[in-house]
């Protein structure tokens, strides 16, 4: 969605809406594409220069482009590489839906998921707010419900952040009515765990930050989940 709308805005792009084979496979999960490339894992040493070409990207070259990287992508990227980071977190029952109905499909090519969603959720994140306070990033965090409630403040407002982008254009690109996924998951971790995953969504859906209190609450679960399920983790391929 992000990055649907900082196309929009005009903002130099790395990533097409649909690698590989995914405007025939994959259209009906997201109809306007996914923006995704090799750097979702990260701006390295693996990805940069280019694993075929022998491409190398310079960090000043590509200060104004946008990419799509996921959490664990971001804690990867050589810092040098991060100018600005636009962070959005979903609902983890929304997340759970969203990963269930791409494995739904039972593509040949995309393996399942490795772990429960919901566990997948709270690694992903945890590793994205742990990344952004010890790297202190310029950083904007928001919600998916967020964006789709208020993007004339949500877009609009990263836009005049990020400076020389279509405001206009990038809050036309979003539409609410893609949005499908219901809040429901189908499993999910104890009462006690599910309480720190609801409080660090509504912080940032309603707040936009991390409080200290919430921090040590999740750092506190995530050595009960580490603990816990070290066996589900440690069976994890990759």
């Amino acid at each position: 969605m992000w990055m649907q709308a900082l196309v929009a805005a005009g903002f130099p792009t790395i990533g097409s809406a649909f690698p590989s084979n995914w405007q025939d496979t994959l259209h009906r999960h997201n109809p306007r594409g996914f923006y995704e490339s090799m750097f979702r894992n990260g701006v390295n040493f693996e990805t940069n220069p280019h694993p075929e070409t022998g491409v190398f990207l310079f960090p000043d070259q590509v200060q104004r482009h946008v990419v799509k990287t996921f959490p664990g992508g971001l804690n990867r990227t050589d810092y040098s590489f991060i100018h600005r980071v636009v962070a959005t977190i979903r609902d983890w029952r929304s997340y759970d839906q969203s990963v269930r109905a791409l494995v739904a499909d039972d593509r040949p090519d995309l393996p399942g998921p490795k772990l429960p969603p919901w566990l997948e959720w709270w690694l992903e994140n945890y590793t994205l707010i742990r990344d952004v306070a010890i790297r202190k990033h310029a950083v904007v965090m928001t919600s998916y419900d967020a964006v789709l409630r208020d993007p004339e403040k949500t877009i609009g407002g990263v836009v005049d952040w990020l400076g020389g982008g279509d405001r206009g254009a990038a809050i036309a690109a979003i539409d609410p009515s893609l949005h499908r996924s219901v809040p429901e998951a189908q499993q999910g971790p104890e009462d006690e765990i599910v309480e720190v995953f609801d409080a660090l969504y509504t912080a940032i859906d309603t707040s936009r930050t991390v409080s200290a209190e919430l921090a040590e609450r999740m750092n506190a679960t995530q050595v009960r989940i580490v603990t816990q399920y070290r066996a589900l983790l440690e069976a994890a391929p990759g």
